[in-house]
């Protein structure tokens, strides 16, 4: 059996283990950091290549008039990603990535969150997203930070993480920064992102199944008094991670990079 069905069966299972994504804000702050660094305007083209349930495409439909496609390995993801969008016009594929199955200079942006860390053959990727990207357009991309350079206390989560997601790779910022450039790309924008607070909500609730468990039950469809104290108490321990990290941005043992490149040619 390949890596694509090894993977494909691997991600079956981590979308039935996870809910669908809510307007958190983890996930608002990246939208908003998509679309400013992106520089997202009405009438683009957009590839969210690793899109699960199409969250950031759906997000950035409500705020501008944009064309968009979706491509993620699990079945089971595009099929939500399908249901969720409704008649938005959004359009979503099972693919691995190569080939990409759209034209040369197809976008005008493709978002990569939290996805290269698990393609088996970087290059044959980023390849193809050169290829579907036209001439300045941009690419938004992160990737977890070189077990070398993150802080040596945070170093069992991050293990930790790599093998709950499958994570085939990290790299450190000059690695991610060449690698990327050497299929036809120009850094734009760089920073880190995460650190120690960070950590502690990950350790403290991602990644402790049982605690997880119980927000997510606390949580529940927000309607009730309890539901919506949790929701708020939940929330307001994402915007302190967010903002109390935020200073640094430059900080080298940080979890993982954030990156924006653009496509060079005519």
């Amino acid at each position: 059996m390949g890596n694509h069905e090894l993977d494909a069966k691997f991600y079956e299972r981590r979308v039935a283990e996870k809910n669908p994504t809510s307007d958190n804000p983890e996930m608002t702050s990246l939208v908003g950091r998509v679309e400013r660094w992106c520089q997202i305007v009405d009438g683009q083209r957009i590839l969210d290549f690793g899109c699960y349930d199409g969250y950031i495409l759906r997000t950035i439909r409500d705020h501008k008039k944009i064309t968009g496609a979706g491509v993620d390995i699990a079945p089971a993801a595009v099929e939500l990603a399908r249901e969720l969008a409704g008649n938005t016009g959004l359009t979503f594929l099972v693919s691995d990535g190569t080939p990409l199955p759209f034209e040369p200079a197809s976008f005008d942006v493709v978002v990569c969150s939290e996805i290269l860390e698990h393609v088996h053959d970087l290059d044959a990727v980023l390849k193809e997203i050169a290829r579907v990207l036209a001439p300045g357009g941009r690419l938004f991309a992160t990737m977890p930070n070189t077990l070398g350079d993150v802080w040596g206390p945070l170093q069992p989560l991050c293990r930790r993480i790599d093998e709950v997601e499958g994570h085939v790779r990290r790299m450190s910022r000059d690695d991610f920064e060449r690698t990327v450039e050497s299929h036809g790309f120009r850094s734009k924008r760089m920073r880190y992102r995460g650190f120690v607070l960070t950590a502690i909500w990950y350790q403290t609730l991602i990644y402790t199944p049982k605690a997880k468990a119980l927000g997510i039950q606390l949580i529940g469809a927000g309607r009730s008094l309890r539901e919506r104290l949790a929701k708020v108490l939940a929330y307001s321990g994402m915007y302190l991670y967010i903002i109390g990290d935020r200073p640094f941005s430059r900080y080298r043992r940080s979890l993982g990079i954030d990156a924006v490149f653009i496509r060079l040619g005519d």
